[in-house]
């Protein structure tokens, strides 16, 4: 049972932060992107539960975010989001 999650995004997921996440006593780190064979088999040996979102996936939320909010505030100046797009196919 999940009742407690940890959110990084990005590149966050690596060992350091797997150990973050446990010393915050969190029971599910969701982050961006990891390292399969090191920081993935030390949350598992550590029975911290992972998902991996992927790092585009996990950043472009907050990055259409703050494009919305940037136009708001350079009114005098385009404001774009570049959706880079997730770079793997899921078959």
């Amino acid at each position: 049972m999940i009742t407690t999650i940890a959110l990084g995004v990005g590149a966050w997921g690596q060992i350091d932060d797997v150990r973050a996440a446990l010393k915050l006593g969190v029971d599910c780190l969701v982050a961006g992107e990891t390292c399969e064979w090191q920081a993935l088999r030390y949350a598992e040996d550590a029975g911290l539960g992972m998902i991996i979102a992927g790092h585009v996936n996990s950043e472009n939320p907050g990055l259409l975010s703050l494009a919305k909010f940037l136009r708001g505030k350079l009114a005098i100046r385009p404001v774009v989001f570049l959706d880079a797009g997730d770079p793997y196919q899921y078959f």
